[in-house]
């Protein structure tokens, strides 16, 4: 009998639909031996010492292969498996993790789920694993047949790869971190906008981020609101009930500080910067879990017309995903991504300039009110939610659904009927022959037309 070991990495448990999918496969492969973990209900559990670690281990040791479950929350892994996945070193229990065959499966909208598939991968090649390409699959899938056999094969695919051993190709490249270790200086001109700028900040990994965050702070010059994720009280995770979905009220409510740094602080703040160091090719878990419960707010722009970065200790430019999670959900959110500063630099003194750059760049962006077009990440999420809000989910997204009503966000191209008529005239003109074979020779003079007409008029 092959044994698996099934890391659930929902907050739910068992009552994960995610880990749904497993049991359907439990049922279709009986003489496996599936052995559960739910790591990220249990997460205190796994942080209070390495003893925890040993049921683990010891099912770890027995096993083929190990499958990782879990559904995206804020386009990447819940922040309790993230959590987890930051005590295996500490704990002692990566050796047990190295070598062994690997693969995710994730439910979710397929709301840049890849991010979250992204940064398990490569985290998961860190740790020595061999990773097979993942299972990401829509919730609904589990009632399709089709899907549910390419659930089947993806299966049987993962336990004949463990068997023959079979080669597996990385698709991330181990990380190089930095050996700057910055000493700042104190800025010559410190930018003076008086705009309302916040730094939410992950400093307890040490290094280079603190005085990254100070030299910052400076180099705006006035009062800059500095949210120390350590010193903020956080009694959990979020929890995936949905209760939220209604009328924006979190389960836990007032109990910790979450609700209170968003309303008072980030609502008002004209800059936001989101500081910390590279850890698992993302932020360190407590900023996910920060940036997670905001889903208090479901799928409001809570950053619309705001200036946002990143400043990063570690070796940002191997680290896509970090980069693109926030550009995107910067975008989603209707504000200007303005890019990101890490310690790659020579020196100390490189370092602050461009951290000087970055301070200058977004207090002028806030001044201006810059908002560019979106590329992909931008539109194609906010269409996303749009439909699904629309769609099925807008019994339960009662709260999105007013706000998307009132502020017209449901704008399908569908309702505009002065399109769909020139539409249904132009198409019915050009059956005929000799009109198709003008329009094709005169195409590229045709759709610049409009904007030559336009430059000659300035």
């Amino acid at each position: 009998m092959e044994t698996i070991t099934v890391i659930n990495g929902s907050p739910k448990g068992k009552k994960s639909i995610s880990l749904k999918f497993v049991e359907y496969l439990q049922k279709k492969h009986p003489q496996t031996d599936f052995r559960h973990f739910h790591v990220a209900q249990d997460i205190r559990l796994y942080a209070r010492g390495a003893d925890a670690w040993n049921p683990l281990k010891e099912a770890l040791g027995a096993s083929q292969g190990v499958l990782w479950v879990f559904p995206v929350y804020v386009f990447q892994a819940p922040a309790s498996l993230m959590r987890f996945m930051e005590l295996i070193a500490p704990m002692g229990a990566a050796k047990a993790f190295s070598g062994l065959y690997t693969a995710c499966l994730s439910t979710s909208i397929h709301f840049y789920d890849n991010f979250a598939h992204d940064q398990m991968r490569g985290t998961l090649e860190d740790l020595g694993m061999s990773c097979l390409a993942p299972f990401q699959a829509d919730q609904d899938d589990f009632f399709k047949p089709q899907a549910m056999e390419a659930l089947e094969y993806f299966f049987e695919d993962f336990l004949q790869a463990a068997r023959d051993k079979r080669p597996v190709q990385r698709k991330f490249a181990p990380l190089t971190f930095p050996d700057l270790k910055y000493q700042p200086s104190e800025p010559t001109a410190p930018v003076s906008s008086g705009k309302k700028v916040a730094i939410v900040a992950e400093t307890e990994a040490g290094g280079n981020i603190g005085p990254m965050v100070e030299r910052l702070a400076k180099a705006f010059g006035g009062k800059v609101d500095i949210v120390d994720l350590q010193k903020l009280t956080i009694r959990g995770a979020c929890l995936g009930c949905m209760k939220c979905a209604f009328d924006n009220q979190c389960t836990y409510g007032d109990k910790d500080d979450i609700k209170r740094i968003y309303e008072t602080i980030l609502d008002p703040a004209d800059i936001i910067v989101y500081a910390g160091p590279v850890v698992n090719r993302f932020f360190p878990a407590r900023m996910k879990l920060f940036v997670e419960r905001r889903f208090m707010r479901t799928h409001y722009p809570f950053m619309k017309g705001k200036q946002v970065a990143l400043l990063v200790a570690g070796p940002l430019c191997q680290c896509h995903t970090l980069y693109d999670t926030f550009e995107a959900d910067v975008q989603v959110s209707e504000a200007h991504f303005a890019g990101a500063v890490s310690d790659e630099y020579p020196d100390s003194a490189s370092l602050d300039r461009a951290i000087d750059t970055l301070a200058r760049q977004l207090a002028s962006g806030a001044e201006a009110c810059y908002l560019p077009p979106d590329n992909f990440f931008g539109v194609a999420g906010r269409k996303m939610f749009r439909d699904e809000v629309w769609g099925r989910y807008r019994f339960v997204f009662q709260a999105d659904h007013r706000y998307y009503s009132l502020r017209g966000f449901y704008d399908f191209p569908q309702k505009d009927w002065r399109m769909r008529l020139r539409n249904f005239w132009n198409m019915l003109r050009l059956r005929i022959p000799r009109l198709r074979r003008q329009v094709r020779n005169t195409m590229p003079g045709f759709m610049v037309k409009p904007f030559v007409d336009k430059l000659n008029k300035l």
